[in-house]
């Protein structure tokens, strides 16, 4: 005899929140939408239109894919044009999402195997960071990689991210503390090292969160606009170089057309590397684990 399941009734505080998200999902729809309809926008229409901002084409004669091609051919940051920016952004965002999760899943996988005194302070240092926010440090930073001859590089920018400080070490640590330890062990009486420990075994099995941690830091500094505005201004990046076509007042880039067909072309990156991704990103997140 088959057994009924009782589903669980949402309550009026998970209604309430449900439809709040729902809003604010149909909001962001409703604005992404505009802007590319906007960014399709033929330069005759948008004028004709008294260069409106609220304006959408009226006609499939005014949509046209030129203002994409424009974008690339006319928005500009001294002498490095847009095409040249996005390919900032992919070594920026790429190598620089490397570095932050490499460098603090190996101190979570140290501190978590090894029992030293030392890593007492590392954890101590990190949550002190998280816990008390240090202002002021910036023109100290600019200082020193002034000094180091480090400021606009991409040596410097990378350096900078080579950082274990932030809630990205909890995961690490959590992650290998949490790890069965027969399998480092069964390979260190077959003679590995623990160089090979860490990365044939250990790094495998945590593979999941540190994918996770990848794709999230990529996202966010593909974005990121205000790091290469302070640091690495002669290497613009898209998003910076698009911070700066939003606020630019003259001629063509002051065209919203253009501008809106940028970000389109900002967004598409991340739209689609979360749209390949997400259920392996939510099942392995939720499914993962060491099978015995």
């Amino acid at each position: 005899m088959a057994r009924s399941v009782t589903k669980p009734k949402l309550g009026i505080f998970f209604s309430i929140v449900g439809m709040i998200l729902i809003i604010n999902t149909l909001c962001l729809i409703v604005l992404v939408g505009w802007g590319f309809l906007k960014s399709l926008q033929s330069v005759q229409g948008y004028i004709m239109s008294g260069a409106s901002e609220i304006s959408l084409p009226k006609s499939f004669a005014e949509i046209t894919l030129e203002n994409y091609f424009a974008a690339f051919k006319k928005l500009k940051y001294g002498n490095t044009y847009l095409g040249e920016m996005f390919g900032n952004s992919i070594l920026y965002a790429v190598v620089g999402a490397a570095v932050s999760v490499l460098v603090p899943c190996i101190v979570g996988y140290l501190t978590a195997t090894f029992d030293f005194w030392f890593n007492k302070v590392i954890s101590f240092i990190i949550y002190f960071t998280m816990v008390f926010t240090v202002y002021g440090s910036q023109p100290s930073m600019i200082v020193i990689t002034n000094a180091l001859g480090l400021y606009n590089t991409w040596p410097g920018i990378f350096i900078m991210k080579a950082t274990f400080l932030g809630g990205g070490y909890l995961f690490y640590y959590g992650t290998f503390r949490s790890m069965s330890k027969e399998y480092a062990e069964a390979a260190i009486i077959d003679g590995a090292s623990n160089f090979q420990v860490m990365t044939k075994i250990a790094f495998p099995l945590a593979s999941t969160i540190i994918f996770v941690q990848y794709v999230s830091t990529f996202i966010t500094l593909w974005n990121d606009y205000q790091t290469p505005m302070v640091y690495l201004s002669n290497h613009p990046t898209a998003a910076y170089g698009l911070f700066l076509f939003s606020k630019a007042t003259n001629s063509y880039e002051d065209y919203l057309i253009y501008k809106l067909a940028g970000f389109m072309l900002l967004l598409i990156p991340t739209f689609t590397v979360f749209m390949c991704l997400r259920k392996y990103l939510l099942r392995e997140t939720t499914e993962g684990g060491v099978k015995e």
